[in-house]
């Protein structure tokens, strides 16, 4: 591949570019790569040896992106999985969550960025390694880059999406694709609505899927009713079914399947009309643009358009995109080549303006609204014969029947075209079945369907405050005015409220134990830009530095709909686990004592809304997390994407060079002021730099150290530790508090104005100097954007530097006294400013090294957790697979250890082997992953470390693992895994009989007799 410039990028940009470049051109997709994908690898385990991070993200990225009919739902949830394990493990900054929603980002943008434009894709690769560092401005920039908004990282903040669809019905992406994206907006719950029945294979994906991004997901079926000349419309959703396995039995019930076919005759119903639309527009509406433009329009093809519908059911709003990509091409094959020189007055120019006109005005929704509105029977019903079941049924009727699948559901009212007579009749003839409103759908708002959405929140929130007199003074309005219309159905409808007027009672008597909800949604589909994209969040919940910039650019990214929910923050104080067992009983007593209740308990913030209690109004405090675009003509939208990647060369300039430039930059001023203001030749010319070997020593060592030692793991080197971006951004930073200390603060200021030096007042001298490296690190920290407490605890860093400074100034003041030095204080005096630093770093360096221990224990322990918990499950299945042998017994036998390939429960061989492979390499390659263990492992039960170390016995067999790892289990590139493998697991297994009992550790296959029976039977 070409090198763009020598300055920029990295080498491994350009090595990303070409995995991408793979995966593109790959046409078989190899079945080791699915393997690698598996669930059970940790990120951070063996296949950190096979492949980079990258490699797998984009695989795993372009496999999950892949179309809807490549793949089946199997492979898009692992490589969800994959995915999800990635990104989260991929960062360790103070922005895990956010970074990796910008990974995802990355990754998405890369995979599908046109592969001529190198400079944008180097660009994007560039961006998604300086998101994997995990600076926080880096984050930042690019969270507002790609419109997203910060999201706390304790992940409280209440975003939903009560209306969105996908590829099943009308929507463009898969559940997989549509939760992933969800996760990247900052979604937490969403509600994916299907038309009149669901499909089998979008029950399973949606609900695992949602389950492994951790979102709260749901599913509502949407049925249309006829109601006063109108299709009324019903979302049902059966409650409390929260897993795919719940949810997949249920719909698999009886009764349940039959409701569901009936609604698939009414999709299929729905199917024919659209059909009948697109051979209205061949034998109508496509002769009449013919003889507009003057040109031939290809005849739509029912073939195509079922093809370009997929799996979702044919709509107007398919058709519509459909009729428009015909249209578009059509008139762009008629527009080249143009004509180079045409007359303005002649009739050829006059055509070639309206096809140029008709590129840019005739959008899906104009073709929707110009030549579907007229054919469809969407908002409007006339009575037909054969009319399929549910479209016959009346409210009544409908909500029983629904209310008859399952006890426990909830049944939300879509306001389209709805006004509050209808409303409240409609409450009044469900007799509360009706358990939520729709109170503000976003592509209705847009389109203009909602009619009377601020009077029907008033009659809600009348019905649910019991309040009659509002309540009544609502009714008897809506009476008011259908008596003034003189129509058959106004004064059909004016009587029926007279009814409900005079049994008031049977109307809010429902709704005074369970009161009428609320739902809201965006109606996304990801196929318009003229409608905001899906997620709505609650602007109270969200960290004080986003509020501040929605305050400031709230447009059109993120749009203020007038939506205002009553929110309250909950906070809950969880005891923590004693470190160890002896300071249990301290511990204990000490949980009774507020003021040191941030030490003993666990912070956990959430927050707690009304959805009863709704109101719209103009400031609201509901905000979308998805925008619009403008319709654009071709020339306009390239230049728009043009002006939306902005090449900065210096953002992109090579890593190496970066930080050399930082240094460099760094030790001019440091350099200048002990050159221009220093008369000994060592402080003059070395001053800059023992400043700087302070700094960088310190630096590196808090590093090795927090990282478990030098001689941690023969595996790793003590650079492998170090982060050398870290390095220079500390030694950028550090070189301009030379001029702020030594010179201004301790000359200009002390020396100078105050008379404060070593001599006269060390104490002073030291503290002045202290407060003022205190400030000047929590500015250039907040600067940087690290988190509060880094900013806070930086600047208390140096009052604590306050004392060791006197005490390090005294040693120095007796050493130099004891060398018989004639002026010991006038030398002090000069290196005052280096002894500060000193103290400072000294002070810095043990407490951000116990912070980068303390750091890299809670990541080890994480990662050991999950690892246990797969453990512990391939334990539990071998138990339930061999009902007559004990687990013990199972792990530890020699000679049936492992199952034959034929066994039914082989692959639980498999999965023993990825887990001890990944414990085997946590323990040789991760920071202080044997103190980690070691924690754990006392945690345990004399029965549990039983089961922990026959579980390792399966390293032993050299043989099978190295078949396994040979045939793909990581990957292709399986030499360095199974080379590190061959080396490292007697090692491994020797530290683990230094720390359990000898009981344990003895495999009891090696005790007993060779004749004994199988443990496994056979096939």
């Amino acid at each position: 591949m070409k090198k763009w410039h020598p300055f920029m990028f990295d080498a491994a940009d350009y090595h990303l570019l070409d995995i991408i470049k793979d995966i593109r051109y790959r046409k078989k997709k190899q079945k080791d790569l699915r393997q690698r994908v598996g669930p059970y690898l940790h990120p951070r385990g063996i296949k950190e040896l096979a492949a980079p991070r990258e490699l797998r993200m984009a695989y795993a990225t372009a496999h999950l992106l892949d179309s809807l009919d490549a793949g089946r739902v199997e492979d898009r949830l692992t490589a969800l999985q994959s995915i999800v394990d990635e990104v989260r493990s991929s960062t360790e900054s103070n922005l895990r969550n956010n970074a990796a929603r910008v990974m995802l980002q990355l990754m998405k943008e890369l995979i599908r960025c046109d592969e001529n434009d190198m400079l944008r894709q180097l660009a994007l690769a560039h961006d998604f390694r300086r998101a994997a560092s995990g600076r926080p401005r880096v984050i930042r920039s690019l969270l507002s880059h790609y419109h997203l908004l910060e999201m706390p990282e304790d992940w409280n903040q209440v975003s939903f999406d009560d209306h969105v669809h996908d590829a099943n019905t009308k929507g463009r992406k898969n559940p997989c694709h549509l939760i992933m994206d969800a996760w990247i907006k900052g979604i937490r719950e969403i509600r994916v609505i299907y038309y009149n029945h669901i499909p089998f294979q979008a029950v399973s994906e949606l609900m695992n899927a949602a389950s492994i991004m951790g979102i709260r997901a749901a599913i509502g079926i949407e049925y249309e009713i006829p109601f006063r000349g109108r299709m009324a419309s019903f979302i049902w959703a059966p409650s409390g079914l929260h897993t795919a396995e719940a949810m997949t039995r249920f719909f698999n019930l009886p009764k349940v399947d039959a409701f569901m076919e009936k609604g698939r005759e009414v999709s299929r119903y729905r199917a024919e009309k659209v059909l009948e639309n697109l051979d209205i527009f061949n034998r109508k509406y496509r002769p009449e643009i013919e003889t507009e433009l003057a040109m031939e329009i290809p005849e739509a093809s029912k073939e195509d358009f079922l093809v370009m519908v997929g799996l979702g059911q044919p709509s107007t709003l398919h058709l519509s995109a459909y009729l428009h990509s015909l249209v578009e091409t059509a008139i762009r094959q008629s527009l080249h080549p143009a004509p180079l020189e045409v007359d303005t007055e002649s009739p050829e120019a006059a055509i070639f303006v309206k096809r140029i006109e008709a590129l840019e005005t005739l959008t899906p929704e104009a073709i929707e609204n110009r030549f579907l509105a007229p054919a469809k029977q969407d908002d409007s019903f006339s009575p037909e014969k054969d009319l399929p079941e549910l479209l016959t049924l009346s409210p009544e009727t409908l909500t029983e029947a629904l209310a008859r699948l399952h006890p426990s559901f909830s049944l939300t009212l879509n306001l389209k075209h709805l006004r509050v007579a209808d409303v409240a009749e409609l409450l009044f003839r469900t007799e509360g079945r009706i358990s939520h409103l729709e109170i503000y759908n976003l592509k209705d708002q847009a389109l203009g369907r909602a009619v009377a959405y601020r009077e029907i929140n008033a009659l809600q929130l009348a019905l649910n405050q019991g309040n009659i007199i509002i309540l009544k003074r609502i009714l008897m309005d809506c009476h008011h005015h259908l008596q003034l219309a003189h129509t058959s159905q106004a004064t059909e409808q004016s009587k029926t409220l007279e009814n409900i007027l005079s049994h008031l009672t049977r109307l809010v008597s429902p709704y005074a134990i369970r009161p009428l909800q609320t739902r809201i949604g965006t109606d996304s589909t990801g196929n318009s830009p003229r409608f905001y994209g899906m997620g709505l969040v609650l602007r109270d919940t969200l960290p004080f530095r986003t509020r501040r910039f929605l305050q400031q650019k709230l447009g059109k990214n993120h749009h203020r709909p007038g939506i205002r929910i009553p929110v309250r923050p909950r906070v809950t104080w969880i005891p923590k686990k004693p470190p160890c067992r002896k300071l249990a009983p301290i511990l204990y007593r000490l949980r009774y004592a507020k003021i040191l209740r941030p030490v003993t308990h666990k912070k956990q913030s959430e927050f707690i809304i009304r959805k009863s209690a709704v109101r719209l109004e103009a400031r609201g405090n509901v905000i979308t997390l998805g925008g619009t675009m403008r319709q654009e003509n071709p020339k306009a939208a390239f230049k728009h994407r043009e002006k939306a990647f902005r090449f900065h060369p210096a953002a992109y300039l090579n890593t190496s060079l970066t930080q050399i430039l930082k240094v460099v930059i760094g030790f001019i001023p440091a350099f200048l002021t002990f050159a221009l203001t220093k008369d000994w030749w060592l402080l003059a010319y070395f001053g800059a730099v023992i400043w700087f070997f302070i700094t960088g020593l310190r630096n590196i060592l808090q590093s090795v150290l927090g990282g478990g030692g030098i001689r941690r793991s023969p595996l790793l080197k003590w650079h492998d530790h170090v982060r050398w971006n870290r390095v220079a951004d500390s030694l950028l930073f550090t070189g301009f508090s030379v001029p702020l200390l030594d010179y201004v603060v301790k000359t200009r200021i002390l020396d100078e104005i105050f008379a404060i030096t070593t001599s006269s007042n060390p104490i002073a001298l030291y503290a002045f100097m202290g407060l003022a490296n205190g400030i000047y690190l929590s500015t250039h920290n907040f600067f940087r954007g690290l988190p509060r407490a880094a900013v806070i605890g930086n600047f208390f860093r140096s009052i604590l530097a306050i004392p060791v400074a006197v005490l390090f100034s005294g040693i120095c003041g007796q050493m130099l006294a004891g060398t018989g030095h004639g002026a010991p204080s006038e030398a002090l005096q000069k290196w005052a400013a280096i002894i500060s630093k000193t103290a400072s770093d000294t002070v810095a360096g043990i407490i951000e090294g116990l912070a980068d221990r303390f750091h890299n224990l809670e990541l080890r322990a994480q990662d050991y957790r999950k690892k246990m918990r797969q453990i512990f499950d391939t334990c539990m299945e071998l138990e339930l697979a061999f009902p007559r042998s004990d687990i013990l017994t199972l792990l530890s036998d020699t000679k049936n250890r492992i199952l034959p390939e034929n066994h039914p429960h082989t692959r639980l061989t498999t999965m023993i082997v990825i887990n001890v492979l990944d414990l085997l390499h946590f323990f040789m390659y991760q920071p202080r992953a044997r103190v980690a263990l070691q924690k754990r492992m006392d945690r345990m039960s004399f029965e549990e470390r039983e089961v922990f170390c026959a579980y390792h016995q399966m390293l032993k067999e050299e043989k099978h693992v190295s078949t396994l790892l040979i045939n793909g289990l990581i990957g292709k590139n399986f030499g360095p895994g199974l080379s590190f493998y061959l080396a490292t697991y007697p090692q491994y297994l020797h530290y683990l009989s230094q720390w359990v009992p000898d009981a344990a550790l003895q495999c009891r296959t090696d005790q007993n007799d060779d004749k004994r029976p199988s443990a496994f039977p056979s096939g």
